[in-house]
């Protein structure tokens, strides 16, 4: 998985997004964070859901809670931070290419794949962690303001 940012001399600012894509997985989730929603593809169609936003979220919700345990934001004791928590003010869209795709719903809208939800959120904790170790002065603010208004 490959994470960039755009900002001068290459640094992140805050309010840029972060992608991110990963081909090593039986899925290729493609991720890009910014600011408000979550969108979600399957297989370049439109879904109003499912297991791949799902692994977004697992995804975050880790590397998130292992940075603020790493930098002692949150003690061994504290529980991890929830999804609805770090993902507040969140903008993400969520594509991933299955060979066989599985959609649930009434208008089969939803993604049903378990391995969709397992591998986005391998990848979303890998590189999203690779991406706040690279980058702590702004982890840490980031982290550190989620962490206040969880408590």
């Amino acid at each position: 998985m490959k994470c960039s940012t755009h900002g001068p001399h290459g640094q992140p600012r805050p309010g840029d997004p972060t992608r991110s894509s990963d081909d090593r997985y039986d899925i290729t989730p493609h991720t890009a964070l910014s600011e408000r929603r979550i969108r979600g593809f399957a297989n370049s169609w439109p879904t109003t859901g499912g297991t791949h936003e799902r692994g977004l979220h697992d995804g975050l919700v880790a590397a998130v809670s292992a940075y603020a345990r790493k930098r002692q934001l949150l003690t061994a004791t504290d529980p991890d931070l929830d999804a609805d928590r770090i993902g507040e003010g969140l903008t993400a869209v969520v594509s991933v290419k299955l060979d066989h795709p599985e959609f649930d719903g009434a208008t089969r809208g939803v993604l049903g794949n378990a391995a969709a939800r397992a591998g986005v959120a391998r990848a979303v904790q890998e590189h999203l962690g690779e991406w706040l170790d690279g980058h702590p002065e702004q982890a840490t603010t980031l982290v550190g303001q989620i962490v206040q208004s969880a408590r």
